[in-house]
């Protein structure tokens, strides 16, 4: 069988059966210029497949795999210090980004998914009446909520190597605090699965810029989801959203804000921030990094005329809940206009499972497209889990 990994000799029927991979096999060595290979579906389906039709054990099956994947099958690529730090020069710098375009390019990650502390799940309505929009939304027990071990199952069936969690968007600071030091706590707990990012509520002022600045200093990643609505605040209003936007930039971590659009269905959290209201926003903090939920409201079809296009060169769009406001033609649609870097594979889990949202990327979008969308432009603007 020849070998399409990291490994440097060609394994055959008696090297899977009966040898251990050595651990010089796994290392990139002096003068290796790793490849990255476009892994196809159907590939990953066989291996998967393979101890039922085969009856070969699980040991062959992951060894067929380091050797055709360069990694075991169900994980992401892992290299060896070694390799990360083999030279110093330029040849390093080159093995290195080659190695992490490679990682990036396989990973799947959720940009927009919310986890609630258990304090939230054992009984919403203990939320009190100073949150009534969670009381609303969750105190009826019809709402979903999971704990991040059925979390990390439901990713573990989909394919999703990472997720980004976002606090729900409390109105008080209290509750904002509790939710984010609980995201913190879970991404500490599980490594590399999590990205945690930090709500607050603009409306409090210094107090929410004082809860948003301990939360990065403590690891989150971005600050988000905002929700104007019921959390009380005008996202257009400049002079509310400045010190949350400065503190952004400073940080040099994007913001998720809640965007809907202006026109359609009737839904639990539609509310009136469109993209008429965000648009000054994003004219006035053009150096931030904008990511706009839920499509932008419909946004990127204004990136259509040249000055919105020019403006929102810093914003993205995630695709939280699309199976619920649009057709699947809109990947093909926001690719043509706003091109493929700007967009992020989203679900709103536990809104919507992650195999929905998926079967949508992957029938309308292929190759370096749908890497990107899938889980590159999320590492490139969040960081790697």
């Amino acid at each position: 069988m020849p070998n399409y990994g990291l490994i440097d000799k060609p394994l055959n029927n008696k090297a899977i059966e009966h040898q251990k991979p050595k651990p010089d096999d796994l290392k990139i060595h002096p003068g290796d210029r790793p490849k990255v290979y476009y892994i196809p579906d159907d590939l990953i389906g066989f291996l998967a497949s393979f101890p039922r039709t085969s009856g070969h054990s699980e040991r062959t099956v992951q060894m067929l795999s380091i050797g055709l994947l360069g990694r075991p099958l169900g994980t992401k690529a892992r290299f060896t210090s070694e390799a990360r730090s083999h030279h110093e020069g330029g040849e390093s710098r080159e093995i290195k980004e080659s190695v992490e375009r490679g990682r990036r390019e396989r990973m799947i990650v959720d940009a927009h998914t919310h986890l609630f502390d258990p304090k939230a799940r054992s009984d919403p309505r203990l939320m009190g009446e100073k949150e009534p929009v969670f009381e609303l939304m969750f105190g009826r027990g019809k709402a979903r909520m999971a704990d991040p071990e059925a979390m990390l199952g439901e990713m573990r069936e989909a394919g999703v190597d990472a997720a980004v969690l976002c606090p729900f968007p409390w109105i008080t600071l209290q509750r904002c605090a509790e939710n984010n030091d609980y995201l913190l706590e879970v991404a500490r707990t599980y490594p590399g699965r999590f990205i945690p990012l930090a709500v607050t509520n603009p409306r409090w002022g210094k107090a929410a810029v004082k809860e948003a600045r301990r939360c990065l200093d403590a690891g989150a990643r971005g600050l988000g989801e905002l929700h104007g609505q019921p959390q009380g605040f005008d996202p257009g209003d400049v002079d509310t959203m400045k010190p949350l936007m400065r503190l952004a930039l400073e940080y040099e971590v994007p913001l998720l804000i809640h965007v809907n659009e202006p026109v359609g269905h009737i839904y639990p959290g539609k509310g009136p921030v469109t993209p008429q209201v965000i648009y000054p926003l994003i004219k006035s903090f053009p150096e931030v990094k904008l990511v706009l939920a839920h499509w932008g409201g419909g946004l990127p079809f204004y990136e259509l005329m040249p000055e919105v296009s020019r403006e929102c060169a810093n914003v993205f769009y995630d695709t939280s809940a699309s199976p619920f406001l649009y057709r699947p033609e809109i990947y093909d649609l926001v690719v043509k206009i706003c091109g493929a870097d700007k967009i992020l594979f989203a679900t709103d889990y536990p809104l919507l499972p992650f195999l929905r949202c998926m079967e949508e990327v992957t029938s309308k979008l292929d190759g370096e497209t749908r890497h990107k969308v899938l889980g590159e432009n999320a590492v490139r603007l969040f960081g790697p889990p």
